[in-house]
């Protein structure tokens, strides 16, 4: 048997949303723009939400595991949410600088 897994992870970057979509655009290689909020890869999501303090970007990955591997699974793509997200956040350090 196998189980969905889905992961979610969050950060705030001081960029606005229109910048923030056109930086995901191109780091998502074949993703789409599929609501003015919401770009979708390969099992990989992003959202987007204008706040006061800037653009909070929510990322969610999702895959299956069998029922046995479901917790190590789950770990490897909570690792790949962190990765991705530190990946983006020094993006936009960067172009803060």
């Amino acid at each position: 048997m196998r189980v969905h897994l889905r992961e979610t992870g969050s950060i705030l970057v001081k960029a606005r949303k229109n910048e923030v979509l056109d930086v995901l655009q191109r780091v998502l290689h074949g993703g789409a723009l599929v609501t003015p909020d919401r770009i979708e890869g390969v099992g990989s999501t992003y959202v987007v939400r204008e706040s006061l303090d800037g653009t909070r970007v929510i990322h969610m990955r999702e895959d299956t595991s069998a029922v046995a591997l479901a917790t190590r699974e789950r770990e490897t793509l909570r690792r790949a949410v962190e990765s991705d997200l530190f990946q983006l956040q020094r993006v936009f350090d960067v172009k803060a600088r």
